[in-house]
């Protein structure tokens, strides 16, 4: 599943990601890498995928 939500705290590669239209901060999230190696910074808007079993990827920033 897609969903947009916003950046709560940076881990080395990892992210968890505030989701308000259900209240709920996310487990770690790996962040997906480019040619850039971006990483989101708190408040940072980002698109994420969510995987069914506690795993997903932040694949960047709207």
């Amino acid at each position: 599943m897609m969903r947009v939500g916003s950046v709560s705290s940076v881990d080395g590669s990892m992210a968890r990601v505030y989701f308000p239209d259900i209240e709920v901060v996310s487990y770690p999230l790996q962040v997906v890498w480019n040619d850039t190696r971006w990483m989101p910074k708190v408040n940072d808007q980002v698109l994420c995928y969510i995987d069914g079993d506690r795993s997903g990827y932040i694949i960047g920033k709207v």
